[in-house]
């Protein structure tokens, strides 16, 4: 079909079939807004733009404008250094069209484009994968393999459900042994360059406090006095050298200890999945599971924060029976923590 040109923009058909709106900018300039499957859709889009126009909601562009090339690298460099995610990995589609759908959120924002071209549906879902869930036993087993100095870190990824950038930001202030709480305030990741990215949790929902079951409280307690900087600010987990440990080397002791035990496809976030698995059992409801696993959509952010602190003591006490239940009497829990090796040097 013809093009249907207007002095102000118009609605044309590609060779695709879809229906691409267009407007002219104050300076003359035309303007893709994006394409749309219906020739109605089209026609509603460039009709709102000319209301948008009309009420001085123009396009913000420069004398020769801003290019995704120019904007994108800056937006990552920012966020970066705000949020400290983790480095980049192998990336799917779903993902690549996430980020830049986020991209382009935030150009909206600051003017530079009208409207968010990334509007497809399901574009950025990306099925969800079955990850292996350890029991309780190959929890224990798994925290006695991977040696003393991060042994706590395997007990609290499967029992309470902390983050491996969470702990690595966690300083003895945010761990209350005496009232059996840590407060998640703060991530710490490393980045290509050895940097490290100290920020807040990824999301206002991973900003919380969650009971610690009892059963681990003297593993922890024997940690920070082994192994802890000193200071309210000192870190908990620490390297060989008394620095800030780094992720590599937890990622190679981890390695190593799954090999042992045959779960080479257990990576150190699937014990999350335990430490949620277990909330559930207790009868911890959805808000409370959220608000234990720092979880939150954009929706529900904040609701999930706002689990009562009395139902989270009990989830965590409904965990330390199934813990006392799985290795026995109180007094061999403490047999498995390996205490008397962390006064042996040849495992630090």
């Amino acid at each position: 079909m013809p093009r249907q040109r207007r002095a102000g923009g118009g609605v044309d058909q590609l060779p695709s079939g879809r229906y691409r709106v267009r407007i002219v900018t104050p300076d003359g300039r035309r303007v893709s807004l994006g394409t749309h499957p219906t020739k109605r859709a089209a026609e509603a889009a460039y009709a709102r733009s000319v209301t948008e126009q009309a009420d001085g909601k123009h396009l913000a562009v420069r004398a020769r404008g801003t290019t995704l090339a120019e904007y994108a690298p800056k937006w990552l460099d920012s966020r970066l250094r705000m949020r400290g995610p983790d480095g980049p990995g192998a990336c799917t589609g779903a993902k690549c069209y996430r980020l830049l759908r986020t991209i382009m959120g935030t150009a909206v924002e600051d003017g530079l484009v009208i409207t968010n071209p990334c509007s497809i549906k399901g574009a950025g879902t990306e099925p969800a994968s079955k990850r292996p869930i350890v029991t309780v036993a190959q929890a224990f087993e798994l925290a006695d393999l991977v040696g003393p100095r991060f042994r706590a870190v395997v007990l609290l990824a499967a029992f309470v459900g902390l983050r491996k950038g969470e702990m690595l930001g966690m300083r003895r202030a945010d761990l209350d042994l005496d009232a059996a709480v840590v407060t998640v305030e703060q991530q710490r990741q490393l980045s290509r360059n050895g940097e490290h990215l100290v920020g807040p949790p990824k999301t206002d929902a991973g900003r919380r406090t969650v009971s610690i079951p009892s059963a681990l409280i003297d593993d922890l307690r024997c940690h920070v006095n082994a192994y802890a900087q000193l200071g309210d600010d000192g870190y908990v987990f620490t390297g060989i050298k008394g620095g800030p440990l780094a992720s590599h080397v937890l990622q190679k002791a981890w390695a190593n200890a799954r090999g042992q035990l045959g779960l080479d496809d257990v990576h150190l976030h699937d014990l999350r999945h335990l430490a949620g698995t277990l909330a559930a059992s207790t009868g911890a409801g959805t808000k409370e599971l959220m608000h234990r696993l720092g979880h939150a959509s954009p929706q529900a952010a904040l609701r999930y924060q706002h689990a009562t602190r009395e139902r989270d003591v009990a989830i965590a006490g409904g965990i330390d029976n199934i813990i006392q239940g799985a290795v026995g009497e109180s007094d061999a829990v403490a047999s498995r923590g390996g205490m008397p090796r962390l006064h042996d040097e040849s495992h630090r």
